[in-house]
């Protein structure tokens, strides 16, 4: 019996994780202790015996102790393997992952487009509608000053005002979806300071008639340099437009009164040109 010999250590792969097997021999009593990673793996060996058996996970080991008392570590050839997936069961295993895999990663596609066309259309907007070319208009008449995108369509019509028939002119222009419009009303008379809120207030309400649109603000405010009416309607699906707001001002200059707006799909009602627009306009005559 050999006793007091130095500790024996190994490295084993088990399961895909290094484990420490440690056998060391007491010296008084010849017992060998046995650890796995700190831990007691088994019975402790007498002195008189030659190997112990112990196991790992699935996989079985035994230390053997030869005639000169040095140890060593072997697989349990005893010990039944660890079970062995199929290759069949494995490719079934790879095909039913596989599916909800694919089913997931789909999904997730799909979620992430709902989301992404969005945002791209929305920074598509944005960017398009910070780079509007736009080129001042001169009235022929140099009462006004507004820029338009592209040269103005102009048509010419009269309403009637109480038996004596007033001009009205209308300028649109168009860059991609938005539609920029200046319209006036030619009084032939003069239109004094106390019947000018009265006139843009009547003047508001019937557009909102007209158009059959709705309302969603409206509050004096001021648009160069004079007192004007701002206003913000949802316009209704017709035969010229989808549906979509309309922001502007009535103001009244002279014996003119002015009619300001941009039309521009919902979910473009803040877009950057419409401010843009607006602010354009300028009435020297003041």
């Amino acid at each position: 019996m050999s006793t007091g010999t130095s500790p024996r250590s190994w490295i084993v792969e088990v399961d895909g994780t290094e484990r420490r097997v440690i056998a060391e021999t007491e010296e008084l009593s010849g017992r060998t202790q046995i650890r796995v990673d700190g831990r007691m793996a088994a019975r402790p060996m007498a002195a008189e015996e030659t190997e112990r058996k112990f196991a790992i996970g699935a996989i079985g080991y035994v230390i053997r102790r030869d005639d000169a008392g040095e140890l060593d570590l072997d697989l349990d050839p005893d010990a039944p393997l660890p079970p062995v997936a199929s290759p069949s069961a494995k490719r079934s295993e790879s095909a039913e992952k596989k599916p909800r895999r694919g089913i997931a990663a789909k999904v997730i596609g799909a979620i992430l487009t709902l989301l992404l066309i969005p945002a791209v259309r929305w920074g598509t907007d944005v960017v398009r509608y910070m780079r509007v070319p736009w080129k001042v208009y001169n009235a022929p008449d140099h009462k006004f000053r507004v820029s338009f995108p592209t040269e103005p369509e102009e048509t010419v019509d009269s309403v009637d005002g109480g038996g004596t028939p007033m001009r009205t002119v209308k300028l649109e222009s168009h860059y991609h979806n938005h539609l920029y419009v200046l319209e006036w009303i030619e009084f032939p008379f003069a239109v004094g300071a106390a019947e000018e809120a009265a006139l843009i207030t009547e003047t508001l309400t019937e557009m909102v008639k007209g158009e059959q649109a709705s309302l969603v603000q409206n509050e004096w405010s001021h648009l160069a340099r004079h007192d004007s009416m701002h206003f913000i309607m949802q316009m209704p699906k017709n035969k010229d437009w989808s549906g979509g707001t309309a922001r502007g001002h009535i103001v009244r200059s002279g014996q003119r009164l002015y009619i300001l707006y941009a039309y521009v799909p919902r979910r473009e009602s803040l877009s950057f040109d419409v401010g843009e627009y607006l602010r354009s306009l300028d009435l020297p005559d003041y």
